[in-house]
């Protein structure tokens, strides 16, 4: 039996870059991202429910020649930026090579870091040759599977990638201890290395994907066959491993420089933000190297640490800072006994329960929890799209039954932040999530007008009635129902839109903010948006609409009066700076910061706009001829 790196013989002529897309999903925020995602598979595998679940994350340096087979690893390494050099070369993008330069330069380094990830109170991943639903496989060599059931967080298999993304080499050891069949401990351990596709030194072409431990099948290492292996990536030291060391032990290799700065302020953020009510549920500690330790007693004392929180300000971006600001508030539901908790068996999710604080400083927002983690507090149904007549408020939301559990998990999308029925693959299930969306807004809405209704109060906002102005499926065809209005102007009596054509934007550079006055007359839509001519090569849009989809997605509606090129500028409205809002996308292709349209005077024209980065306030729109 031969030990060490292996990446498979590839018959198929296919080519794997560098460029991964389950890691594309934790490239924002690669640190946090990891800590959330390995959190929640540690909660989602309790060994006895009765106790906690305790993590332990630390940074430590280790001598790069102390990594298992190392030579083979740095061969490995030149190997892939040789073939990619040779193979594929510089398109304008430089990411590939800093990848394998700061790869080479690790391990040519006398020292590397590590991160350890490791979990307690937990079964550990287990394992069995051949066994394609064991968990350890499914971990390291699955594709696109979860393995996970039932209320468990994760549902889309990605979360695996999160810990290559904090990695210089892309690579990750997994070390786990179980209880097997017959009830004894085993230790199974094994590394896994992400890099392009390379022609070894027999031109063979191999996979991009490269395993270590027993060369034949890419194998992991059992228990007896350990050997020399380091303690760093060991999950137990012990040669026969012992039921108090069941769990797992994430190692990434080659910690990712860049990310270690106050990297114990940034960590001790993201979980606190995310798993808030696990922690005070007294489900969840987190020891973040010796320096923070998360459990019931010590989380609201350090949320409301103003220390802590001038930190984290030095650590996070504003909206990253404003973010844990509320998940405090929320929080706050959870330590204070004068709060009104509420429960209901729902028709469709089964036991809920809403617990709301009533307090002048709180946000009016409603938190929805699932299994202990953080989803969201903005759900888009009716009832709690707009608190208007209401005192101020924070509730969180949490559903208490499995089979209820497990149908909001299959509408939450990969990163799980956000509810989408159309998530769901059948029309059924569809409708049925959609009833069930609906259903938890009405009674949310109720129990707040019991409690936190404003008697003083006599003015709605107007983004309140916007639900009886909205329709759904606005993109179906036409044709299929002609006497349904294409949108709806809330000011004005509804009208009727010949069919649209589509329009396909272009890049552009930047232009200046600004807001633009349409030719035919006032008109807005239900959050204020503006129309302000600033220059004299304006091109007017007539009857403006809009439908806000969501935080950041805008359909914009909208006659031009000129025909060819025109560019659009997104603007924040009604601030005493004028700010302008970058534009990630137009109608669904990747451009920069503003449209640019063809089009024809007269003719309907509808596009769909995401800003790069949420606005809850008024947007106001101008165009300029090109």
């Amino acid at each position: 039996m031969t030990i060490g790196w292996t990446h498979p013989l590839d018959n198929s002529d296919e080519w794997d870059g560098t460029n991964d897309a389950g890691m594309e999903w934790f490239q924002g925020d690669p640190i946090t991202n990891f800590a959330r995602e390995g959190t929640q598979n540690s909660l989602d595998a309790p060994l006895d429910n009765q106790k906690k679940v305790i993590i332990k994350l630390n940074l430590k340096e280790v001598d790069v020649a102390s990594i298992p087979n190392v030579e083979e690893l740095k061969e490995n390494v030149k190997m892939a930026y040789d073939s990619f050099l040779k193979e594929i070369g510089s398109d304008g993008d430089d990411r590939p090579k800093i990848f394998y330069k700061k790869a080479l330069n690790t391990l040519n380094s006398t020292k590397c870091l590590v991160f350890e990830f490791s979990d307690f109170n937990t079964t550990g991943m287990w394992w069995e040759s051949k066994k394609k639903n064991a968990p350890f496989y499914i971990y390291l060599k699955a594709k696109g599977v979860t393995g996970k059931s039932g209320d468990e967080s994760g549902s889309f298999g990605i979360g695996k990638n999160a810990p290559y993304v904090v990695s210089n080499l892309r690579t990750v050891f997994a070390s786990s201890v179980y209880q097997d069949e017959d009830g004894n401990c085993q230790q199974v351990t094994q590394g896994k290395s992400i890099l392009s596709s390379f022609f070894d030194h027999d031109d063979n072409q191999r996979r991009g994907n490269g395993y270590w431990g027993v060369n034949e099948m890419c194998q992991p290492v059992i228990t007896n066959d350990m050997g020399n292996l380091p303690e760093w990536i060991r999950r137990s030291s012990n040669n026969i491993p012992t039921h108090d060391e069941l769990g797992t032990k994430i190692t990434v290799l080659g910690f990712n420089e860049a990310e270690k700065d106050m990297w114990h302020e940034r960590i001790a953020s993201a979980i606190s933000k995310n798993f808030f009510a696990a922690i005070s549920d007294d489900r969840l500690e987190v020891h973040i190297g010796d320096k923070y330790v998360l459990n019931r007693n010590s989380l609201q004392t350090l949320m409301d640490s103003d220390i802590f929180l001038r930190k984290i300000e030095k650590a996070e971006d504003f909206s990253s800072v404003d973010e844990f600001k509320l998940r405090r508030d929320y929080l706050s539901i959870y330590e204070d006994e004068k709060i009104v908790i509420r429960e209901k068996c729902l028709k469709y999710l089964g036991d809920c329960q809403v617990r709301i604080k009533i307090d002048e400083n709180l946000p009016k927002k409603i938190c929805f929890i699932r299994n202990g983690m953080f989803i969201t507090d903005h759900v888009e149904t009716r009832g709690i799209i707009s608190f208007s007549g209401l005192k101020s408020f924070a509730a969180v939301f949490l559903c208490k039954n499995s089979k209820g559990n497990k149908l909001l998990r299959s509408m939450e999308n990969p990163s799980h932040t956000s509810f989408d029925p159309k998530r769901l693959y059948e029309d059924y299930d569809q409708k049925r999530a959609e009833l069930a969306i609906q259903e938890v807004g009405a009674w949310i809405r109720e129990e707040l007008n019991k409690y936190a209704k404003d008697k003083v109060s006599s003015v709605r906002d107007i983004e309140e009635l916007l639900e009886f102005f909205s329709y759904e499926d606005q993109d179906q065809n036409q044709d299929q129902d002609s006497n349904k209005p294409e949108e709806v102007n809330p000011f004005s009596h509804t009208i009727e839109i010949k069919p649209i054509k589509k329009v396909a934007p272009s890049v552009v550079n930047v232009g200046p903010g600004g807001g633009g006055q349409g030719g035919g007359g006032q008109g807005g839509g239900g959050d204020g948006t503006k129309r302000i001519v600033k220059k004299k090569n304006k091109s007017n849009l007539n009857n403006f609409r809009f439908i806000k989809k969501d935080k950041k997605i805008y359909k914009l509606f909208f006659t031009p009066t000129h025909t060819g090129n025109i560019n659009l500028y997104i603007y924040a409205s009604g601030e005493d700076l004028e700010k302008s809002l970058p534009v990630n996308k137009c109608n669904y292709e990747k451009i920069d910061n503003n449209c640019n349209l063809e089009v024809i005077d007269g003719e309907r024209c509808e596009i769909e706009i995401e800003l790069k980065n949420e606005f809850l306030g008024a947007i106001g729109v101008v165009a300029y001829e090109v």
